[in-house]
């Protein structure tokens, strides 16, 4: 089986080497900016560049955006270097259209892309708390990566052979815990305009109704404006809009939602939906080929990307994602 050789990604990502087993001593983790550079360490050492950077290895990587990943494995070429056979594990936050180019990079090496986006915050990883959408091809999914990442998450959900779709259920997430942000902070503002204790109204509903991690979390800093960006248990606002805008770009046509190379020429109309006629008194759904199309429209969205907007205009970008809630 293909070894677990080394990771791409940032410093604090260090906290893998906790792995029980041992696993991870054998991995070697690179800044993104040694990355980007092409320090790379070939096979048993530290030299060697993109070139020698597995020979049927299992390589994870964890980059801050489509910027990143386009420039580390495929403008430097580290995709198209892996041994044949050899898996790379994307953890990262990109947009399906690059996913899906990524994959097809790794197919014509030889090798396998998996992506594997987290749902979980540093502190979490470290409590193995993470959840993992992953998509990629089955054997390699269940024989070599879950394993492994079985060490550091809770669940890990199988969603196809096409990488990008894992991608897609991430932004789907987020999209979520950001509309969720917004929704509390808007009821939380309306309880306050009526004189009544903010504070007391999140402990009641998050005790209640929304008795859920996400509602608990976030619920607290909008209740009680903590927006710092607490260590290891911080998403800056400035990552959220970039995935905002990864949810936007996957709703017209699969662009990436960044400025950048990949960008050139994608597609800006609305994903089309394809769906039955239901009856307008019973509710009930129609015969089988009775379908209609739609264009997919994601109003609330559009909402979040104001806000977004406003609170950077304000400066707040460093502060946690949750600060839209002061814009």
């Amino acid at each position: 089986a293909p070894r677990l050789r080394r990771g791409v990604g940032e410093d604090r990502l260090d906290d893998v080497r906790e792995l029980p087993g041992g696993r991870a001593r054998r991995l070697r983790l690179r800044p993104v900016r040694r990355a980007a550079a092409g320090e790379m360490p070939g096979p048993g050492g530290d030299g060697g560049g993109a070139a020698g950077a597995a020979d049927g290895a299992v390589l994870f990587s964890v980059l801050p955006n489509d910027a990143a990943v386009r420039g580390v494995f495929l403008e430097r070429g580290l995709a198209r270097s892996l041994a044949p056979g050899s898996v790379h594990v994307s953890v990262s936050t990109i947009s399906p259209q690059l996913a899906r180019e990524l994959g097809e990079v790794h197919r014509a090496s030889g090798s396998h892309l998996v992506a594997a986006p987290v749902f979980a915050r540093p502190d979490g990883l470290a409590r193995k708390e993470a959840f993992f959408p992953v998509a990629g091809r089955r054997d390699v999914v269940d024989e070599i990566v879950r394993p492994i990442m079985a060490a550091t998450g809770r669940q890990l959900r199988y969603f196809g052979e096409e990488p990008e779709k894992a991608n897609v259920v991430k932004l789907c997430g987020n999209f979520l815990i950001c509309s969720a942000i917004e929704a509390q902070a808007e009821a939380y503002d309306l309880a306050s305009s009526w004189g009544v204790d903010r504070a007391e109204v999140y402990e009641m509903l998050t005790e209640t109704i929304f008795d859920c991690i996400i509602y608990k979390g976030y619920g607290h800093r909008v209740a009680m404006h903590d927006h710092a960006p607490h260590p290891n248990a911080h998403f800056s606002l400035e990552l959220g809009h970039k995935d905002m805008l990864l949810v936007k770009g996957a709703a017209k046509g699969g662009s990436s939602g960044e400025a950048g190379p990949g960008d050139a020429g994608a597609p800006a109309a609305p994903r089309l939906l394809t769906e039955r006629r239901y009856d307008a008194d019973t509710g009930e759904a129609q015969d089988e080929s009775d379908v209609v199309k739609k264009e997919l429209r994601m109003p609330i969205l559009d909402v979040l990307d104001t806000k977004f907007q406003a609170a950077k205009s304000k400066g707040l970008q460093k502060l946690d994602w949750s600060a839209i809630s002061l814009a």
